[in-house]
């Protein structure tokens, strides 16, 4: 396997959806695939990005009702107060997590729903990370968008098992990619 070979799924959960006007990044995830998309052992990574508890009083005060609610019910906001990860060491741990798979910069392609969101608050807050990932991306938003609605081909849609949470949505755009991956070869395998 080249380097070239790696597709890493990525999702993160944030406190909204501009890291450059004070949103911030919570959690992140990856899966490391090879191009088939097939999860390669040890590929998975999870972590959450602590804050000190003032902090997440103000983040909480900046941040629409409706993703409080949501990290509230799905346990991040407690997770973020019990961890004592920071964001640097969190770039650190995932910039070697993708290195072990991906030794090379700019060789992991990276793939999501709305990844350029996902993508924006690497760049802003996890530059080691950012810097080492491909340009090129896979956009499961897009791709859905395009079958359906310019080619007809109807939806496959995202479907998380994780009640917004970052490895439960990289498994969902995972599963979403690979079916599509199904759908297509199928369509030009007649």
């Amino acid at each position: 396997m080249t380097n070239e070979d790696i597709v890493v799924v990525l999702d993160v959960e944030t406190t909204g959806l501009n890291p450059w006007e004070g949103s911030r990044l919570l959690e992140v995830a990856c899966i490391v695939t090879d191009t088939n998309l097939n999860p390669l052992p040890g590929g998975e990574f999870q972590a959450v990005i602590g804050k000190r508890p003032l902090l997440v009083e103000y983040l909480k005060r900046h941040t629409v009702d409706f993703v409080i609610d949501m990290h509230t019910t799905n346990g991040l906001w407690d997770e973020v107060l019990a961890s004592d990860s920071g964001i640097r060491a969190v770039d650190r741990l995932l910039f070697e997590h993708i290195k072990k798979f991906a030794p090379d910069p700019r060789q992991a392609r990276i793939l999501g729903n709305s990844i350029r969101l996902d993508l924006n608050f690497l760049e802003a807050e996890m530059s080691l990370t950012y810097g080492h990932l491909h340009y090129r991306s896979i956009d499961m938003t897009a791709v859905s968008y395009f079958a359906d609605e310019i080619c007809g081909l109807g939806t496959l849609a995202s479907e998380s098992d994780s009640n917004h949470r970052a490895m439960g949505d990289a498994r969902a755009s995972l599963r979403q990619a690979q079916r599509w991956a199904a759908l297509l070869t199928e369509e030009g395998g007649n």
